[in-house]
């Protein structure tokens, strides 16, 4: 049966709390949607592998992964777009000249050259162990996504400069995600509408500045109380925080549940 609505959730700051957890309530809530034939997609810039706990959590079957990277609709995956070896190696030259660090992401794992005290602190930051340590250049022919690991002061600029076919987000002060062309959440949820010949009403719910472009591809864009004030200014209805039952606020108002 197609859903008569489509709900797009980001994941910290949006669907989750302080800890990065699903509370017992924002589950409930999913469940509700679900039974109103409302399909709730996550729309995120983790990796699939990163998420299956807070699907499990949640209720969720039903994903946008790597800004846009991948689609997996009820556990089927309808979009696998990867990163180039060749990029992937020219980045790691970079990255050396510059003494800093690229992480690599694909479906199943994340890996990395070595590890560094940046990286510890940006992982802390996002409550995420730190990637395996790995050198074979075999483990670059498939990958979906790419991090550069920054200091606080650092650039991304040689990077752009030498790939302007890729996009880079910078949501971490010392995180930058990289993915191909033009994807993102937004082209995600076009993509997504293609892939399952939909036409119906779609509601964006963000915080952050990866949100935008969801925010953009949607009917119905929810920032949530703690957004940043960007996204606030384009959003149809400004919720309670993440902290306070922000999305069951949001989904009542819309009456979806």
């Amino acid at each position: 049966m197609k859903p008569k609505a489509i709900c797009f959730f980001d994941l910290d700051g949006t669907l989750l709390n302080a800890h990065s957890k699903v509370d017992a309530q924002v589950a409930q809530t999913i469940h509700q949607l679900k039974n109103n034939n409302i399909l709730p997609v996550i729309a995120s810039g983790r990796s699939p592998f990163e998420v299956r706990d807070i699907m499990t959590a949640s209720g969720i079957d039903s994903m946008i992964a790597m800004n846009g990277q991948l689609i997996e609709i009820e556990n089927r995956v309808l979009f696998d777009d990867t990163i180039p070896a060749s990029i992937a190696k020219s980045f790691i030259s970079i990255a050396e000249k510059r003494q800093q660090e690229i992480v690599f992401y694909n479906q199943a794992e994340f890996w990395t050259k070595q590890h560094s005290a940046t990286m510890a602190k940006a992982y802390r930051s996002i409550n995420q162990n730190l990637p395996a340590i790995e050198t074979s250049p075999a483990k670059l022919n498939h990958i979906n996504l790419l991090l550069i690991i920054l200091k606080d002061e650092d650039s991304y600029a040689d990077y752009q400069e030498a790939f302007p076919e890729l996009t880079f987000f910078r949501n971490n002060p010392n995180i930058v995600d990289v993915v191909l062309g033009e994807n993102n959440k937004g082209t995600g949820v076009k993509q997504t509408l293609k892939l399952m010949n939909l036409d119906v009403p779609t509601f964006a719910f963000g915080d952050g500045p990866n949100d935008f472009d969801l925010f953009k591809a949607c009917d119905y864009k929810i920032a949530m109380g703690n957004a940043v004030d960007g996204l606030k200014e384009i959003a149809d209805f400004v919720t309670k925080t993440n902290l306070d039952g922000g999305i069951k606020y949001a989904l009542e108002h819309y009456q979806l549940i």
